[in-house]
């Protein structure tokens, strides 16, 4: 599964953005960054990515959550590129 604002199916309630165990295997550069989810990615001071199966997180992939302060990957078998 890849990740994008078309997964995304309703408003973020709290400052924590929770995706995991959704079976993400990658999110898309500018994902974050799409208008139709603006509004809720300033909101977004941590992202839970665990569990899942991104092999990889490319540059930019998250442009346009301001606020990011903390990325939970645990267990995602991520690599980082530069």
């Amino acid at each position: 599964m890849v990740w994008n604002v078309d997964s995304w199916n309703g408003a973020i309630k709290a400052d924590v953005l929770k995706l995991s165990a959704k079976g993400i295997k990658r999110i898309e550069v500018g994902a974050f960054g799409d208008s139709r989810f603006a509004s809720n990615a300033k909101l977004v001071r941590k992202l839970d990515i665990s569990q899942n199966e991104i092999k990889s997180l490319e540059p930019g992939v998250f442009d346009g959550l301001e606020s990011l302060r903390a990325v939970n990957i645990s267990v995602s078998y991520t690599h980082l590129r530069a």
